[in-house]
Parts: C-alpha cells; structure tokens; sequence
C-alpha cells in the first residue's frame, strides 16, 4: 500500500543537506513535510505504526487466574463446608471475602501493567519526522504514510520508506532479508525509485534495518503491520518476558511452602479427628492451617515491587527496559563509564587553535590549494596558539582561519556531534566577523576559500577503527577538494609528515593534553579525480584544534560514593592519553595516572591484560571491540559489570556486560536495544542514582518478605495451639482472610514506599548468585513471628483462663495479633535504625495503613453487629491496655537488639 503523493523518480545526491547544525526544531528547505492535522488523520486512518501485540488480560482473564490461587480455592472450600453445615451467614460472608480478595488483585495487577505499560511507552524507539516544515522527534508509533524521516547512522528505521535524499547509506537489513552483509543505498548521482513498477531494492528502506553509516531523508510507504516486518512479525506478538531470577527463587520457595502447608493440613485434619471427633471441626482447622502457611503474598510482592520500583525509576530519568535490571543494579562492582557525555557535559566549545603552516599575508587561498600536493615536501612550524574565548573580538590569523574553516568543511553539516555542532558555530561567527571587515584584504582572500556554498558535496568517508579520521570530498570547478580531521596520530599518518615535523606536532598535543582538552587534527588537500580514501589526495596537515568539554556537576562525589559502595569506576575514552588522564585525575577515579591505550592492550597476551586491569583505571584511544574485549575479562574475574554507551559499535559490550546501560539522549537506537537501562540524562551521577534506586528496590523487597514469614508464624501457630492444648479453635477461616485483608497492604504499600537506609551506598555489592532469604536474617523474621506468637498465645490463655469464654479470647487475641503485625510493620522498615529514629523518616504510606488498621479493628470489635458476624465477644477499654502491652512486649527485644548491636554502616542488615 501506498498512500504517498507523487514523487518524482529521479533524484539528486546532497540537495537537501545544507542545515548548519542540528536539525531539531530547524525550518527545513526541500520540503515541509505533512502538516500536524494531516498526520493525525493519517494516524486514525491506518492506525499506530506498532507490530500485533500480545493480547492484554481482561479483568475476567485477571480474576479467573486468582480463582486458581490456592488461598482463594481454601476460601471457597470453606463457604462449601459451612453450606453443608447450614451457616448460610458464615458462608456469604466467605464468599464475600473471596471477592474482595479476588478485587484486590485485580487492582493490583492493573496497577502493575499501567506501570509497565508507561515504561514500554518511555522506552520505545522515536522517530525524527518533518511535519509543518520543521523536524520534529515523535514516538514511532505515531509515524504515519506520507511522513518524511529524517535518518542518520545507528538510527533503526522506524517503517518502510522509500529514499529520497542520502549519502553514503548503508543498511544492516537481516532481520528482514536474514543476509547479514550490509546493503548500499541510493547508489550512483540519479537514481529510479520504480523500476518496471515495483519498488527498487536501492531506495526502498525496510521498517527494523539499521543504519550502519550515513544520512538521508525518506518517504514513509507502510507502517505498522502492513509493513514488511509486519506481515511476518505476528509471531513475535506470543513472544512473554522470561522470568527473571528472583522470580524463579521465589516460586522454587513457595512451592516448597505449599507443599509443606499441604503436609500439615493433613496431619492437623487426622489428628482433630482422632482427638476430637468431628470432621467439619477438622476440615476448618486443616483449612485455617493451611491459609495460614501459604506464602501466597510473595510473587505480589515481587511483582508489584519490580513494576513499581522501574516506574520509580523512570520518574529520576532512569528506563528499565528489562525488570530483570531492577534487581541486579544492587549487585554491579564495576561501572565502566564512556568520559564523553557520561562523565563530562559533551558540550564542546572550540577553545583553542594551533595552525602549522608558513603562509605570508601574500600568499593567497588559490595559491595555496594549487601547492596542496606538494606542500608536505616544505617545510612548516607550529604558529603561536589562538584562543577562541568566548568568540572574542580579536580577529583570527589568515591560517587560524583557513584551519577553522578547513575544520567546519570536515564536520558534517547536519550533526548532532558537539564537537561539529562547536566547530560551526566558531567558523560561522568568525566568518561573518571576515565579511563586515574591510581592512584585511588577505581574510577577505581567506574567506573566499572558506565558501562552502559554491561547493558540491560529494563524498563522506566515515571513520573506522583503523584510520579514526572523517574526511568530507567537496567538488569545485577547478577538481575536487577534501577536508579532514580526526585524532591527530591519524591525520599526522596520512599527511606523511616527516618525523621531525611529526614529533613538533605531537609535543604540542601533548601540552594541550595535558590541560584536559580533546584535540582533533586537520588536514586539506586536492586533486583532478575522485580517489578512493583521504590518504590518496596527499593532504597537507593544518594544524590542531582544541574543545573543552567540562566535568559534570558532581562528578566527583558521585565517583567517590561508588567507592564508599565498594563500586569501582573505570573510564573509556577514545582520547588522547594524556587528556584521559587528567580527566580521571579531576573525576577522582583512582590510579588515574595509569592509563591503558587501545594499541598497549593489542602488545599484550590475554593474561598480561588481566593482570593490569586490577589497576588500570582509565583507558584511552579505545575502541568498541576493546570494550567488549574489556567486559569478558571483567566478567572472567567474577565482576558485576555495567557499561555504558551510545554507539553502534558499543552494542556487543552493552549486551555482554550484565547491564547495559544506553544514553537516551544522544544514544543510537541500536544502543538502546542493546541495553537493558537507558539514561534519559546521559550523566554519571544519574548512572550512581540508579545503582542506589536498585538497591533500594532490593531491600523493600526483602524487607517486605521478611515481614511477611514474621507475620505467618503467629498465625500458623495459633491454628496449632488448641490441638496441642485441647481448647476451641481461636481462629476460622474468615478470621485468617481478615488478617491477610488488614496486613497484606503493609507488606506492599508501606514497605515499597519506604526510602532507602542511610548507609546503603556505605555497603559492598550483594552477591548475585545468594538466596534472597539469609540464614541468619531467616532466623531473626522466624524470632519475631515467634515472639508475636507467644504474646497472642499469652493473652489467648490469660482471657480463657479468666473467662471462659471463647468469645471473648478470640477478641483478644485478634487484636493482639493485629497490633502486633502493625507493630512488626513499625520496627521491619528499618533492621538498623531504632524506632524512634525511623519515625523520623517519612513514609505517607505507613501511617495511612496503621490509621487503616486501627479503625477496622475498632470497628469489628466495637460494633456488635459485626462482631457477632465475627464471633467476637465483649470487649473494654482495660483489655486495649492489654492487647496493646503485649504486642509492644513482643517487638521490644528486636529493638534492644537493634540498640545494642554494633555501631557500624552494616548495622543489622546481614545480607541486604
């Protein structure tokens, strides 16, 4: 289907390239694209630009899955029992129960996919698109036919599309075609769009291909499923998530759990019935027992606490593309961070200029571009530095000029790429400052060179890892012209300079260097023909230009809270040595003065480079394949590791590393796939913010699963206590369902809202492959749920002992263990900090479900209706004193125990 306007079938290379700088939010010349409402009425017309998706769950879908639960099947089996008993009363106020946990639930789930689902919308992939004549940065989904893309290297196409404008376009089309060798687009000056009415393979841009080199514009033809992708993507619409390892540790644990609940129910129903007599008494019991075992709040918790705790995420610029990252981000060693854009602003500024060359005020621009051939046989020297503060007044040297401008003929004319967007605007501004002088003849001479619109575009030569030098081919009436810049050894090779000249140059980029600047070197040259690379036009070598990129805010405490955290940071960096090095210095990364280049770790053996990465800190001149290279072996010496990055050629690492962490702003669409984290700020403190978040995560959730073995026990152990002792039962069925109703929203509201301990960037890295549940942590939630039991169980025997009345005790039980619970609630959200000290620290969520908790247990035991619905008897104010009493009794060791502890960051949080 094609629903384009007419187009023409021919076209030329490089017309529309002619925006200076950034095009987002630029007017665009060659065409204004669709208007707004047009795109909104395409977009209603054929839909979002989206593959099938997997079908969402209903509500009845959602409720059908709880009704499998085991606690909810417990809950109906006990409505059947009193329906044969005749207790129609007891029975819908069971069923009722069931409905409201069946409720619960839903709401839960709800609560969950609406969390995700904002997630997946954040992490999507975009789409640069021109509407209303201006570029504009979209969701792909809202791409519609007709749009015009806006295409450059590493972006993933977002639909088909046919080409319009390009350079030296190269797609990875695999995912569609299965080839893996990358197909050239747009080839030759002119090229058909139809070809005996079918689209041509050349301009035809298939949804999912990667850009692997180049820029282009292109007209949206298909989106969504009747794109090619589409039609045979249906299956990756059935396609789950895999469960992530928490998960699979919980549902190991619970299966455990149920099937030891499953053994004690059996055990309790026999032994009533052999004790007692009766089997309805013995059902209830068993079934009571059996509720009160079952861990059933576990996989909520986790799921609840992973969705939300990435939503929160999401909320401080941090995307988590896989939940599996939520829980893991507590466990990284290493961080292995890019210097650009991660560490320091990339926000480049041209600072500095260094021109090599002899010309006079006499020698003209035309002179010297005859001589280009031949001018590496003279002999030049270093001119003094030209700073570029703030664009001052002072005019440039003919030189500094001619460099500047050489550097802005390099530079790609619609980047995003600080430092081309930095060499612009110098060359623009000292430009225009050369055409209102009138008293320089020789700039004017100069300026006249610098005329990039009487230029022809013509070839881009991109950098590679063997020559890291860019080079942009312009033609011009007299032949062609290239201009080149790149990492100064490079372009100092392809100039063959001889080796006395070539030492002068370095010794100056070492000074520059050393200050922290990123220098780049800058070549010209010229011939008759068009030939095949930059060496081949025997440039001539201009001279150096220097960029300040200053550190981030904050940098260095968040490198030095990474080693309060036992997190050690190592910088990547494709700069010079000597300028990573000073960085690592400012940043306060350690052994900064060691630095590591890409060609020392190619000299040595695999061994040799493991042994100095114990030390090595910072390495410089690297290139993507090294920091693969990096990751394994840091993974090989039983490192957590992250890695950042932005690039196509960053992909392999960000996939090898454990997490992969892409920059949402200035990173490629294939980093991002790669990735399971994207920064939406692209900085290192935000990167350290997430370690801390995860962290965090964790100890909720260990925390809230803590709480909830403590909180179990009692409640098994009072089920237990009249078989052993021979008195009536205390607690029924719905006696559990209303303890898991008042409690069960402490252990996901409060304790997933509750901020992270002080001293949790003081702990070392938690080791991945430990159980979530520690021995020695196991043993203290066991301890607490035991002394909440024997509490319960005192004042349960205390009220019969002084009563009779079965009533009665069991009123005073319930209480007891409610406030209790709440109690346990207080003193769990810190293994640390006393209870005092906690209150201090603001949870909303804490207070709102005590205040619950409270008023529904005033309400069941104060109201008589309700009560009796209950099976609660009377109840006074003296006995609030006494249930109160005793569940603070049973919470005040934990809190001795706390208080008397060792003084140190660690405090009581074993393993968390």
């Amino acid at each position: 289907m094609n629903t384009n306007s007419p187009v023409n079938n021919t076209m030329s290379v490089g017309s529309l390239f002619n925006v200076p700088g950034p095009s987002a939010g630029l007017p665009i010349e060659g065409g204004k694209g669709l208007s707004t409402s047009e795109a909104a009425r395409l977009l209603k017309e054929f839909g979002a630009n989206e593959l099938p998706q997997m079908q969402k769950r209903s509500v009845f879908r959602v409720a059908v899955g709880v009704l499998r639960e085991p606690m909810i099947l417990l809950l109906l089996v006990s409505a059947g029992i009193y329906g044969v008993l005749g207790d129609v009363t007891e029975a819908l106020l069971l069923i009722g129960s069931a409905a409201v946990v069946i409720a619960i639930n839903i709401i839960q789930d709800v609560r969950s996919e609406r969390a995700l689902d904002a997630l997946k919308n954040l992490t999507s992939p975009h789409a640069i698109v021109i509407r209303d004549g201006i570029s504009v940065r979209i969701p792909a989904k809202d791409v519609v036919p007709g749009d015009i893309l806006t295409i450059k290297e590493g972006d993933r196409i977002t639909a088909d599309a046919e080409l319009l404008e390009g350079r030296n376009i190269l797609l990875d089309e695999s995912l569609i075609t299965g080839e893996s060798n990358a197909v050239e687009k747009l080839i030759g000056d002119r090229v058909e769009v139809v070809v005996q009415g079918e689209p041509n393979p050349e301009v035809t841009l298939y949804s999912g291909s990667l850009v692997v080199r180049g820029i282009g514009k292109a007209r949206v033809t298909a989106t969504g499923a009747h794109s090619e992708v589409g039609k045979i993507g249906a299956a990756l619409a059935t396609s789950e998530e895999e469960a992530t390892p928490l998960f699979v540790q919980i549902r190991k644990f619970v299966r455990v759990a149920a099937t030891i609940s499953i053994l004690f129910c059996t055990v309790t129903v026999v032994l009533f019935r052999i004790t007692r007599g009766g089997w309805i008494e013995a059902l209830l019991a068993g079934v009571s027992l059996a509720m009160s075992l079952l861990p059933e709040e576990f996989p909520v918790i986790l799921a609840i606490f992973l969705a939300l705790g990435a939503r929160r995420l999401a909320g401080r610029g941090i995307l988590i593309r896989r939940l599996s990252a939520v829980e893991a981000l507590g466990t990284v060693t290493v961080l292995c961070v890019d210097k650009t854009g991660t560490l320091t602003r990339n926000e480049m500024t041209l600072v500095e200029i260094r021109p090599y060359s002899s010309l006079t005020s006499e020698t003209s621009a035309s002179a010297a571009s005859a001589s280009a051939a031949s001018a590496t046989a003279a002999t030049y020297s270093l001119e003094p530095s030209q700073t570029l503060s703030d664009f001052g007044v002072a005019p440039l040297s003919p030189a500094s000029l001619r460099l500047l401008g050489i550097a802005a003929l390099a530079s790609q004319r619609e980047s995003y790429d600080p430092m081309d967007i930095a060499t612009h605007a110098a060359d623009t501004h000292y430009r225009t400052k050369v055409a209102t002088d009138s008293n320089s003849k020789m700039i004017e001479r100069s300026a006249e060179f610098l005329r990039a619109d009487q230029l022809e575009l013509v070839q881009e030569i991109s950098l590679t890892p063997e020559a890291p030098i860019f080079t942009n081919v312009w033609k011009t009436a007299s032949g062609y012209q290239v201009a080149i810049k790149g990492s100064p050894e490079a372009v100092i090779r392809a100039c063959e300079l001889p080796e006395r000249q070539a030492r002068e140059i370095l010794a100056a980029l070492d000074d520059l260097a050393k200050r922290g600047l990123r220098v780049l070197g800058v070549a010209y040259g010229s011939s008759q023909s068009l030939l095949g690379n930059a060496a081949s036009y025997k440039p001539q070598f201009l001279g150096l230009a220097a960029y300040r990129d200053p550190l981030r805010e904050g940098i260095r405490k968040s490198v030095e809270e990474c080693y309060e955290a036992g997190i050690r940071t190592i910088m990547l960096t494709g700069d010079h040595p000597l300028t990573a090095r000073t960085i690592a210095s400012e940043a306060g990364i350690r052994n900064a003065e060691l630095v590591l280049t890409g060609r020392e770790m190619e000299s040595v053996s695999a061994q040799e480079l493991q042994e100095k990465l114990k030390a090595v800190n910072v390495f410089a001149r690297i290139s993507p394949s090294q920091k693969l290279e990096l990751v394994k072996l840091l993974k090989a010496s039983g490192a957590i590791v992250a890695m950042t990055g932005d690039g196509v050629n960053d992909a392999p690492a960000l996939k090898t590393a454990h997490i992969g962490v892409a920059m949402g702003g200035r990173g490629t669409d294939v980093a991002r796939e790669a990735a399971s984290v994207i920064l939406t700020q692209d900085d290192f403190p935000t990167l350290v913010l997430s370690v801390r978040l995860g962290r965090r995560t964790y100890d909720n959730i260990k925390k809230a699963m803590y709480y909830v073995i403590a909180m179990h026990f009692p409640v098994a152990g009072l089920a237990i206590l009249p078989l052993l002792t021979g008195l009536p039962l205390i607690f029924y069925p719905i006696h559990i369902v209303l303890i898991e109703l008042l409690l069960d929203p402490i252990s996901s509201l409060v304790f997933e809202s509750e901020p992270e301990e002080s001293n949790i960037m003081q702990r070392l890295p938690r080791d991945p492959r430990a159980p979530i549940f520690a021995r020695r942590n196991l043993i203290i939630a066991s301890l607490q749920g035991v002394f909440v039991f024997v509490a319960c169980a005192a004042v349960y025997l205390y009220s019969y002992g002084r009563t009779h009345s079965e009533f009665e005790s069991r009123t005073l039980t319930f209480a007891t263990l409610v406030l209790a619970n709440l109690a346990l609630a207080v003193v769990n959200r810190s293994w640390s900090t006393v209870f005092l000290a906690s209150l201090r620290v603001r949870n909303r969520a804490l207070w709102w479900c005590l205040a619950f908790g409270v008023v529904v247990l005033i309400v069941i035991t104060e109201v008589p209706v309700i009560a009796r619905l209950f099976h609660f008897g009377p109840f006074h104010l003296h006995d609030w004193l006494i249930c109160g009493a005793a569940a603070a009794a049973s919470v005040t060791w934990f809190e001795l125990l706390k208080l008397f502890s060792k003084k140190k960051a660690d405090g009581l949080i074993f393993c968390l």
